[in-house]
């Protein structure tokens, strides 16, 4: 919170605000209240979440409960595992979060998101005499509708 005022009395504008916290309930509760003191945008993510798998599971529990609260504004997944498998998560939770009625579902979000852009980044590092990717991350931006 700190960093938040300091920034603020400098009229810097142009940040967002993230919480460190693998802990799936640390990071939500951390989270909530943020989004209770701040006018910030928060980008929302669950830190190092674990495998592909498990990883999933808890990045999908944590941002989902967030998402359907109406907190965030970016997302990122993090995981424990090849970078690869987090574009892929990424792109799982893009189209869920797009396409919030599935076909089927007798059920509607309360809270559906729409997405407005999505923006991937992938970083090289250079290894010997070729590339390699040495980390991909993914952000979309939401917006609620409703």
């Amino acid at each position: 919170m700190r960093h938040v005022d300091h920034l603020d009395r400098l009229n810097f504008d142009q940040f967002k605000v993230s919480v460190k916290a693998s802990d799936v309930f640390l990071a939500v509760e951390s989270y909530r209240l943020l989004a209770k003191q701040i006018d910030q945008p928060l980008h929302l993510g669950i830190t190092e979440a674990g495998g592909a798998r498990s990883g999933a599971v808890k990045s999908a529990i944590g941002l989902g409960l967030l998402l359907s609260e109406g907190i965030g504004d970016t997302l990122r997944v993090s995981l424990a595992a090849d970078p690869v498998e987090e574009i892929k998560v990424g792109f799982r939770y893009f189209e869920i979060a797009a396409y919030p009625f599935r076909a089927g579902s007798t059920s509607s979000p309360a809270r559906p998101v729409r997405v407005r852009n999505l923006m991937l980044s992938v970083r090289l590092t250079r290894w010997s005499n070729a590339w390699k990717i040495s980390s991909l991350r993914w952000t979309f931006r939401l917006s609620a509708a409703w």
